[in-house]
């Protein structure tokens, strides 16, 4: 039985059976020992519980023989079990090594129905010089590598579980349908009939020409009749002048092909040379009717007794080795010569010789012989000799191009686009452009559905979009590869895997500006070719802008014209392409995997040859590694809503290669703050989370004017101070905007005041079930104050990098251009959702304001900085006696007014109450009074309060109403007549904002 070529065996360790059970003799002793022990002690006691000794002891030591027994059989049992199913785990794993073994040696030495398939294999002219001569006569069983350590040891007797281990042993050993080898150089003779014989043997010829190439196999022999399919191989096209072997250079391996035909009974042998030039040759292929007809240099004997059956034995051995053969016929034959000898021109193998055309179309260029998901050999132009085809798989795995502007390197790289389309499926192959040439060089192949992405001259966003995604490619395709079981991608599965070719023009423009993707780029050279990934680089200068770290793992070199002999030396290793005329763009030097550079035509590319071949592709998709920006406006309704959380927008993740709805759940997350300059989208977002209705979830959205932020803080503050540790029926979310400008309106004891009571809102909101989004539109240190206290934070845009800066953020991920809606969140790029233009939306009303100051029954006190008016409308409005300190009355006794028949009203400015001091103090804990244009410092002084009463707006008509025993309110007074015409407004002191200290006067508010 043949062996496999020398390789270090795969051990598995099998189970060993289990034991059997080990026999427990029966305790004699034990049970008559107690027996006469207890009659001993009957005799000297005469007690008869002496007698019951008798009994317990035998009764003892039988339970003890039987528990051991039964207690021997389960744990044999027990054992036997776990060797069942060890015993199929190691069945299981012999199968698997059996599998990648099969798969290993198919791979050693290609099927010639593989080959004649494809054309060739990754193998082609690859294979080791003390396995070329090997060749397959078909699939069979064959010695495994396989070695089983353990099981039954050697001497033992095999039980029915070592019977079974033995049996595992035996199969593992063998390993079926692989191929069934025979070495040429002991002589293979083909016996049978004429024309199955001579099918097996192209096979063996054609396996042969396959494995070594033209410059290490000759083909000195071939019959006359009958195998021309195979007569324009290279192998057999030698030069007169280019002998065999020559002192100081390696000996060609000769190989021969004889046929022995019996036309007479005396036996005449017919073939096209001499037989000693046959049989002298290093391998021999020999065809004969029947064994008895072939020479004594054949030892290695094949009998083709069916089409699907021939038998290999030696000719010293009757030992018979069965398999199914491959015969090869004449058209596979032809199609596989012609292709080693377009191979054979396109490496500078063949004989022939003269200059390339001059000009190509792509439509001339022949279809690629490839198997979808396997190579990527393509057609781009010819040589003197035929087409010039270039593989990134099997020459590659990438290509560095070279060229000065004018010499056709864009029309290169889009007929080199444009054929890899053509021979392949958008399923096994994506196209990544990239083009700082402004696009233009892709424009005609961007439209075809293998590429994926086409990235133009980057700005600083794009270029870390373009790291990140190619990061994450790289790590999907080793997910993939992992779970595939897979080392390298020519090992999984046909079209599991799509190739990633990424296609750069310009890459010196590209490098120069973003240095960091070279880190990128290297990495990709390095792990390119386990992972399926291909680069294809253009510039004018590569040595210059390539470096080592990337041009080191560029086997393709390819360099159009170039301005001087360093620079084609540099890319090809010859001053040619120094040489190309300037008349002739598409002329290259190309030096495929080390191989003699080559002169040759690139073919030229239009846009209908695109067009067609992205009619012939349709239909089909790639998966993307390159991730599209969003959108400028993501829709609220074009995402999916969560069963939990509100939708904030959609996550920007190149680095996972996914967009994923941005969920933000208050319950987890914690409050939020949104930082971003006027117009980038704060309030936009407020609104976005205001549209949404979320079970167990109650939205209330601050107002934004001062008075109501206040009254609403106010409540919101003591809602939280209430709160208890149990979560409430229904969680509220509360929207407050532009909480700095909010601040800086309120001044500065206002402010203080606010931030205390959101301090303590965003400290105990939670247990109450209250959480708040803060938005601002500068990290003031009030708002950085209270960032310290939310869960997480939004970065929208803002107008600087040092207003970015002060935010918190890092100064790297500022970017002047970021556009409205976009942010930062969590680490992770956001594009804030929006409604849609013009959709009806519930909007709460304004605000009521506070009510009218009214008159009422009893005593009432105004302290206001324009007496004359007030006193007036309270004469218009009101039925009131009205005083006007300092003016109508000098001043007034306590007994004036401390019972009045009516309603009566004292009006007076800061300065006239405080000459009526006393009068002040006896009558402000029993009457209203109304304080209008005062700072919080001197409501407090007048009405001796220490509370913060609420903000109001100075100079706008509002006021603040004391009543005894109840709150501060606030109220407003309403416009009169005068104010109406604005004849009462001249004069008054500008607006102050209260609380700033001293108060100043502005017209009042209609």
């Amino acid at each position: 039985m043949p062996s496999p070529r020398s390789t270090a065996p795969t051990r598995l360790a099998l189970p060993s059976p289990p034991a059997a059970p080990e026999p427990h003799p029966f305790p004699v002793v034990a049970v008559i020992a107690p027996v006469i022990v207890s009659l001993a002690m009957w005799a000297v006691t005469r007690s008869p519980f002496a007698l019951m000794f008798a009994a317990f002891g035998p009764v003892m030591a039988i339970a003890g023989y039987v528990d051991a027994g039964l207690g021997g059989r389960r744990r044999h049992r027990a054992a036997r079990r776990r060797f069942v199913a060890e015993l199929e785990q190691a069945e299981e794993a012999v199968r698997r090594a059996h599998t990648i073994e099969r798969r290993r040696r198919w791979a050693e030495h290609p099927a010639a129905s593989q080959i004649v398939e494809t054309g060739r294999t990754d193998a082609r002219w690859r294979m080791p010089a003390e396995s070329a001569s090997r060749v397959s006569i078909g699939a069979g069983a064959g010695a495994s590598t396989l070695v089983l350590d353990g099981g039954v040891p050697p001497g033992a007797t095999a039980d029915g579980d070592g019977a079974a281990t033995a049996e595992l042993t035996r199969t593992a050993s063998i390993v079926e349908d692989v191929p069934v080898l025979v070495d040429a150089r002991h002589g293979i003779g083909v016996v049978g009939p004429a024309v199955l014989a001579r099918a097996v043997a192209r096979g063996l010829v054609i396996q042969l020409a396959h494995a070594a190439g033209p410059d290490a196999l000759e083909l000195v022999t071939l019959p006359d009749a009958g195998w021309d399919a195979l007569a324009d191989l290279p192998h057999a096209l030698r030069r007169a002048h280019a002998p065999s072997s020559t002192g100081g250079m390696s000996r060609r391996v000769t190989a021969s092909v004889l046929e022995y035909s019996t036309s007479s009974p005396s036996g005449v042998v017919r073939t096209d040379r001499s037989r000693a030039t046959g049989t002298d040759a290093d391998l021999r292929i020999v065809i004969a009717p029947s064994v008895a007809d072939l020479p004594s240099s054949c030892t290695e004997i094949v009998e083709c007794r069916s089409p699907l059956r021939v038998v290999w034995r030696r000719a010293d051995s009757l030992d018979e080795v069965e398999a199914v053969p491959e015969p090869v016929s004449v058209p596979d034959a032809t199609r596989f010569s012609t292709a080693m000898a377009s191979d054979a021109v396109a490496l500078g193998m063949s004989p022939r010789s003269s200059e390339p055309p001059s000009s190509l179309r792509f439509d001339e260029l022949p279809l690629a012989d490839v198997r979808p998901g396997r190579g990527l050999a393509v057609p781009i132009g010819a040589t003197a000799h035929g087409p010039l085809v270039v593989d990134l798989v099997g020459d590659g795995p990438h290509a560095v191009i070279g060229g000065t502007t004018g010499s056709g390197k864009s029309e290169l790289l889009i007929t080199w686009a444009t054929s890899l389309a053509a021979s392949t499926t958008p399923e096994h192959l994506s196209l990544l452009l990239f083009d700082f040439k402004g696009g233009a060089t892709f424009g005609e192949v961007v439209g075809l559905p293998h590429v994926v992405g086409l990235v133009t001259d980057l700005d600083e966003a794009t270029a870390d979009r373009a790291l990140a995604s190619l990061r994450a490619e790289l790590r999907q395709r080793e997910r993939l590869l992992h779970e595939a079981g897979v080392r390298d991608l020519k090992d999984a599965r046909p079209g599991s895997i799509a190739r990633l070719v990424i296609v750069v023009d310009e890459f010196a423009a590209m490098i120069e500006s973003f240095p960091d993707l070279h880190g990128v780029f290297v990495d990709l050279a390095a792990r390119g070719r386990s992972l399926g990934v291909h680069l294809v680089l253009c510039t004018q200068r590569p040595a210059a802008a390539v470096r080592d770290g990337v041009l080191a793992n560029c086997d393709i070199r390819i360099s159009l014209r170039v301005n001087n002999a360093g620079d084609s030396i540099a890319v090809v290793g010859t001053p040619d392409a120094a040489a190309l005329p300037s008349s002739q763009p598409g002329r290259v030097v190309a030096s495929l995997a080390g191989r003699p550079p080559l002169l040759a035509q690139v073919a030229a590319t239009t846009a209908t040859d695109v067009q067609g071949v992205g009619r012939a592709a349709s239909g089909s998709t790639s998966r993307r590694p390159w991730l599209d920006p969003l959108p400028a406006r993501v829709g609220l309704d074009t995402l999916d809503r969560p069963e939990t959380g509100f939708v904030l927008g959609r996550f920007d993740l190149p680095a996972e290669q996914s967009q994923p709805t941005a969920v933000y759940d208050p319950a987890s997350d914690g409050h939020m703050l949104v930082l971003g300059s006027s117009g980038r989208g704060s309030s936009t977002l407020l609104d976005v989370l205001e549209e949404q209705r979320v079970d167990g979830w109650s939205v209330v959205r601050i107002p934004t004017d001062p008075e109501g932020a206040w009254d609403a803080l106010q409540e919101l503050s003591a809602r939280s101070l209430s709160a208890t540790a149990s979560t409430p029926v229904e969680r509220c979310l509360v929207l407050l905007d532009d909480l700095d400008v909010l601040i800086a309106r309120w001044g500065e004891e206002y402010g203080r005041s606010a931030r205390t009571a959101l301090v303590e809102v965003l400290r105990s909101g939670p247990a109450g079930g209250v959480y708040v989004v803060l938005t601002a539109h500068r990290a003031t240190a009030d708002v950085l104050v209270l960032g310290d206290l939310v869960g997480s934070t939004v970065r929208l845009g803002s107008t600087s990098r040092n207003e970015h800066v002060l935010s918190g953020a890092e100064s790297s991920s500022f970017r002047p251009d970021r556009r409205p809606g976009s942010g930062v969140w969590l680490g992770r790029e956001l594009q804030v959702a929006c409604l849609e233009a013009g959709a009806p939306r519930e909007r709460r009303g304004a605000p009521a304001g506070p009510a009218a100051v009214r008159v009422e029954p009893g005593l009432t006190m105004v302290v206001t900085r324009r007496p004359v008016e007030r006193a007036r409308s309270a004469r218009e409005r009101d039925d009131a006696e009205v005083v006007v300190l300092g003016a109508e009355r000098g001043s007034l006794r306590i007994d004036d007014v401390t019972a009045p028949s009516g309603s009566t009203v004292v009006v007076g400015d800061l300065d006239a109450w405080q000459q009526q001091w006393a009068l002040l103090t006896a009558l402000r804990t029993t009457a209203t009074v109304v304080v209008e244009d005062a700072s919080a410092a001197e409501f407090r002084s007048l009405t001796r309060r220490n509370e913060l009463p609420p903000w109001i707006e100075a100079g706008a008509g509002r006021a603040w109403v004391v009543r005894p025993g109840l709150p501060v309110t606030r109220a407003r007074f309403e416009a009169t007549q005068r104010d109406d015409r604005g004849g009462a407004r001249r004069g008054r002191p500008p607006r102050d904002v209260p609380g700033s200290g001293r108060s100043r006067e502005r017209r009042d508010a209609p």
